[in-house]
């Protein structure tokens, strides 16, 4: 029962690692996609300054960004490379690269309660309860008197003799009652330490249920409504820089818009698996 307590606690650990990691590496990749096309919209604009198309003010602007992308590529490289040897030490083995993994299958509420009697948690406070009233049982049996039965047999000469004995222990002095009341004692604990692991974890599945929901909902917004619209205004903007109708500012500006919005999304995919895949393992299932 406790081992596999734990092993369930270990698997929400190394799934939370997994995840982090994998993401992080998505994060470096959306970064230096965005470091290439900051590039490439370096050189379109000293391209117009050089042509006499556009200001030469705007040549630093751009270039500014193009490096704080770059640091910001810097620092998620540094990031991914932590979260990837957090994990390469759990499992004792080094790790080049985490892919993404699929979003953990979605839990009904009902299905997520389920009997509480078969999580592992519950088990194993079950389990100890268990043992505890066996100790209490043998403690109050062990104040029943001790009886021995025997018998005999003897022949001579002139005569047979058959006969039986009965002896009874009576524990005059020590009833034993202090071990009963500590063994009882110990019983009723474990009793109520299993009531409170059975609400502890109902508890932590309700919130589990809840910040599953809750993540599952801000991903499926980001990527479904927010990133599709950054999107098109970083498109529109760079179109209309193109033609000379907006300034560089303006094309900087969308292009961070779009860089926090692509960010965005890979954090809430990330919250959102760490989240549902720990209620998928609270509530008593394997992740495949």
């Amino acid at each position: 029962m406790e081992s596999a307590a734990l092993r369930a606690e270990v698997s929400a650990e190394l799934w939370r690692l997994f995840v982090s990691a994998a993401y992080a590496q998505a994060e470096v990749e959306t970064l230096e996609a965005t470091e290439q096309q900051v590039d490439a919209l370096t050189r379109l604009v000293r391209r117009r300054v050089a042509v006499g198309e556009g200001r030469p003010v705007e040549v630093p602007r751009v270039e500014l960004e193009l490096e704080r992308v770059r640091n910001d590529v810097a620092s998620a490289r540094g990031s991914r490379d932590a979260a990837v040897a957090q994990l390469g030490a759990w499992l004792g083995a080094t790790i080049s690269r985490v892919e993404v993994p699929p979003t953990p299958p979605q839990v009904e509420d009902a299905a997520a309660a389920g009997d509480l009697a078969w999580h592992p948690r519950v088990r194993a406070a079950l389990a100890r309860a268990t043992a505890a009233r066996a100790e209490a049982s043998t403690a109050r049996r062990s104040r029943i008197p001790a009886v021995t039965l025997g018998g005999f047999y003897s022949s001579e000469l002139d005569r047979e003799a058959i006969g039986g004995r009965l002896a009874v222990e009576l524990p005059l002095w020590d009833w034993k009652s202090g071990r009963v009341r500590r063994a009882e004692a110990a019983a009723d604990e474990a009793a109520s330490r299993a009531d409170a692991e059975r609400r502890a974890v109902t508890a932590a599945i309700a919130d589990a249920v809840s910040a599953c929901a809750r993540t599952r909902a801000i991903a499926d917004r980001q990527r479904a409504d927010i990133l599709p619209r950054a999107e098109d205004s970083a498109r529109t903007l760079e179109r209309t820089f193109q033609l000379g109708e907006a300034g560089i500012l303006d094309v900087i500006d969308a292009r961070r818009v779009l860089l926090a919005a692509r960010r965005d999304v890979l954090t809430s995919a990330r919250e959102r698996d760490i989240e549902c895949g720990a209620l998928f393992l609270l509530s008593g299932r394997e992740l495949p």
